[in-house]
Formats: C-alpha cells, structure tokens, sequence
C-alpha cells in the first residue's frame, strides 16, 4: 500500500509539473549489469537490468548457492527481486551497511546471504549456543576484523534479533558502524600482533594516518553490517534510540509483509502442482490470503503464511492420498467380482469338457491294464538280465580297487618329495623374504618362481605389486605348508606343468640357489 500511494504521489507531480505519464520501469539497477566499468575496481558501477535477465542471473546465483551450501528455498517474484536489488546496491558500497526491518519470513536473511554469495563476499553470522557470551562475541568479532581491515577482504557481518543475548552487543555494532573500531576489544599486545602484518602495506601505499588508523579505514572500507530486525520485537525501539549509528550508518529498508499479488504468486508456486486438477484452485489461494490477513491482527508473519500453505498442502495431499487409497479399493473388489463371475463361467464350460474326458480316459485305462499285465511278465525276463548287470558291476569293482592300489603305491613314492619341499618352505628365513621384497623388480628366475607359486594358488595377478603383497602375508608360509594340492583343477594344472616346461631352467635347484635363498624351496615347492 505504501508504494502505490508513493507511485501515485510521482504519478501526479510528473502530470503537474512536466505534463508527462508515470514511467513504467522494467529493468533493475545492479552492480552485476554488464558495465564498461573495471571489474576489479573497489566500488562497482551500477548498471541496467531487464528485469528477465536480472531473474535469471539471480536465480543462476541461487543455483550455484544451494550447489555448494544448502537449500534457501527462495522465490523470484513480486518485491524479493527488488529487495535483492537493494541489497546489492547497499552491499556494493565501500562500507555500505543495512539495517533490515521487517516480520519473520519476508526473506531478509536468505536475501543477504545470497547477494553476499553473487558479490564473492564472505559471510558471518555469530552461532549462538547455551553459554555464549560476550567473550565468545568478541572472539568472532575479532575474527571479522581479521578478514576486513589485516586480510583486505569483503565481510559482511549478519545479526539477527535472537543473536543480541546481551545488551553489549548491539552497543559493540553501533561502535564498529560510527567509528570503525571498537575501544578494548584488543588488548595492546593482542593489537600489536594482529597489525603486524599491516606494516609492509602501510608503507607501500603512503598511509598517513597512523598503523592503527591504517586498520580502521580497511575496516570502514570492507566491514558491511547487515542487522536483521523485528519492529514487534520489546527491544526493539529502545535498540534503536540508544544506539544512532543504526540509522546514521545504515541504509533502511522496511520489509513489513508481503504484497497480495506476492502471496497469490507464491501460493501458485507452492500449491500448483497439489491443486493442477481443480477448477477452483485460484479461490482456494485467495481464502488462504484472507485467512492469513485477518490473522495479521492477532500476530501472524509471512514466515506463518509459508507454514499456512505447507499445512495446506500437507493436509490436501494427505486426504486425497487417503480418497485415492479407498477408491483403488472398491474398483479392486469390483475387478475381483468381475473375474469371479467369469471364472465361474470358465470352470463351467471346462467342468463338461472333463466329464467327456473322464469318459474317455476310463476306455483308455481299461486299455493300460491289459497293457500292464503284460508287461508285468515281461518284468521277470528284465529282471534276469539285470542280474547279469550286477555281476557285470562285481567284477569291474573288483578291477578299480586293483587300480586304486597302484595309484596309492605310486603317490606313497611321490609323497617323500611333497614332504621334503615342504620342510624346504619352512626353513625360508624372514630375512630371505625380505630379500625379495627389497627389489624394485625381481631377478628373472626368482619372477617365474613366483609366477609359479601363485598360479598354483589359483591367482593370475602376475604382476610384481601382486607378488610383494602376497609374500609379504603373514600367512604366506602357512598357505604352501597346509596347500591341498587336491583342490588344484585340471586347468591350473596344465597351466603350471607349461609353465615348467618353458622355464625348466629356472627352476633348477643349482640356478634358483643362486639368485635367491627363499626362491629355490619355493622352486621346488611348485615341482613337488
């Protein structure tokens, strides 16, 4: 309301004076238009924004935000992107401070946070847990003047009604906004070493007014205070009489609530998708509005208009989940009725097909019994003949137990050799190993050894890494002592026997001695 009637106080004065109509304007003013300015000059130009391409720059910025932070659950319409306009004018200024006033949820915090964001400046808000105090808020403050007047950077330091626990804090802002510093805050030795590393740049840029002085004008330069307040708040007017820099220093901008026209947009916003299947759904949104506007008297905020509309939507979708659920319900008993009444049809049609062939299948088991009595003398020939069989069986049972008494004999002889590369594997020394291990790469015959012994292992990873990390197990002795070389497949086996056969010479004992101690039991491991 306030800004029609200003609208129509310009409106008239234009009429009056130089006859001319109230100019619509489309665009906004903003440090991020295209300029032909320096991009990296300290105070920025503003410049003109279509109000669509300013939208979608700022909803980019929002993007890259919530990529890299959290969710601001923003929305680009009605005043929010005037405000993100103003803020970013007030921020662009060298020391430009705001002084935010307005009721819960018009979106002052997450304006800052994200014009702060789009202008690559840093952000501080004090986290305030049980026990802060004005110890802990001198700390951070520290903290920021590090940053603004020893680091040269741009802060912008947000506070918020909650966050003023004592009354010394708000007297602290009002110091840091009149005078750029804020007397005891540092101890002589504590301000010393913090402007040390000033002393150098004092020099370099010609700064006549003192180290100390050299500090202040960076904080005053880069320190942008942004005070988020609430005019209901009981502290609120006192706040702002005893402490003048709030208005001095500040630029002020009054954000009470939102427009009609921002709540309809919003309630489309948040509610389109639930509503997309009513007729009414613009009437819906514009009850909720009243709603919301006849609570205002008795303490309602935009932030509980938001809550209205999740509410709404909540308890909208809720019972249209609980209607749909009933009604897939009734049409699934309907469908069940549907494919009984058809199945019983079904089962009718099928119930006369069975009795003709219940007929018929009588007719054909008169037919196999006359078959199975004579195949039942036909039985006492086969059984004859089976005899046959297992005499047949006896005898080459007896003939395998013959063969496996020779294979038993011959494994007797080879089983000394398993035993013996056994003994030659637990003789290895740590030392040897370590022998191994200290290669960069192994010597040729100590490699095909070990291509050997892993192979046999089932494991084909030949490669050195692979070999160092297998010797380097410390069940690795254990492995080959307790290796069941039944489990090894006719694969590996052909595999390994090649492997042999191509590197004989490599596993020769008098060779393999000669390149490794821990080789050649491993060598003789693998021919065993």
């Amino acid at each position: 309301n306030a800004v029609i009637k200003v609208d129509l106080m310009l409106s008239k004065i234009l009429k009056s004076q130089w006859d001319m109509a109230m100019p619509q304007i489309k665009s906004f003013y903003s440090t991020w238009a295209p300029t032909s300015g320096d991009d990296k000059a300290k105070v920025k130009k503003l410049g003109t924004f279509p109000t669509e391409d300013f939208k979608a720059h700022v909803a980019q910025g929002l993007m890259m935000y919530e990529r890299e932070f959290k969710d601001l659950h923003m929305h680009f319409f009605g005043e929010n992107l005037e405000h993100i306009a103003h803020v970013d004018r007030v921020l662009s200024k060298p020391g430009g401070s705001l002084l935010l006033v307005g009721r819960s949820g018009v979106g002052r915090v997450n304006a800052v946070t994200l014009t702060a964001n789009m202008s690559r400046m840093k952000i501080f808000t004090p986290n305030i847990s049980r026990g802060y105090g004005l110890k802990n808020f001198k700390i951070d403050l520290r903290a920021v003047l590090q940053v603004a007047g020893v680091d040269n950077e741009p802060i912008v330091l947000l506070m918020e009604d909650h966050q003023f626990v004592e009354p010394a804090f708000i007297e602290y802002i009002n110091s840091l906004l009149s005078a750029g510093e804020v007397p005891g805050l540092y101890t002589p030795e504590e301000l010393d070493l913090a402007l040390t590393p000033l002393k150098e740049q004092l020099a370099q840029e010609g700064f006549f007014g003192g180290l100390f002085g050299y500090f202040v004008s960076r904080v005053r330069q880069n320190l942008h205070v942004a005070l988020v307040m609430d005019p209901t708040n009981k502290d609120f007017q006192m706040r702002c009489e005893s402490n003048p820099a709030l208005f001095t220093q500040c630029a002020l901008q009054w954000w009470e609530a939102l427009s009609t026209e921002t709540m309809q947009q919003l309630g489309k916003s948040e509610l389109g998708e639930t509503l997309r299947e009513i007729s009414g759904a613009d009437q819906i949104i514009n009850h909720l509005i009243n709603l919301h506007e006849s609570s205002v008297p008795r303490g309602a905020t935009p932030k509980t208009f938001n809550t209205l509309l999740e509410t709404y939507k909540k308890v909208f979708e809720g019972k249209k989940a609980g209607l749909e659920a009933r009604k897939n319900t009734l049409q699934g008993g309907l469908k069940k009725l549907e494919e009984a009444a058809e199945h019983v049809d079904i089962l009718s049609q099928d119930a006369e097909k069975k009795r003709k062939l219940v007929t018929e299948k009588k007719q054909q088991a008169d037919e196999a019994m006359t078959q199975i009595t004579a195949a039942l003398s036909a039985a006492a020939s086969q059984r004859e003949e089976m005899r046959q069989v297992r005499e047949k069986l006896t005898e080459e049972g007896a003939k395998l137990s013959e063969r496996k008494d020779e294979i038993t004999a011959k494994l007797s002889k080879v089983q000394p050799l398993l035993d013996e590369a056994r003994a030659a594997v637990g003789s290895i020394k740590g030392s040897d190993i370590n022998e191994i291990k200290s290669f960069q790469q192994p010597p040729q015959l100590v490699g095909h050894v070990l291509e050997g012994v892993l192979q046999l292992l089932g494991n084909f990873d030949l490669s050195w890494a692979n070999m160092k990390k297998f010797i380097s197990k410390p069940s690795f002795k254990d492995d080959l002592l307790h290796f069941d070389a039944h489990n090894v497949t006719e694969k590996i086996r052909a595999k390994v026997e090649a492997h042999l056969q191509a590197k004989a010479a490599s596993f020769e004992p008098a060779n393999i001695a000669r390149a490794s101690k821990a080789a050649a039991p491993l060598a003789a491991w693998v021919k065993a």
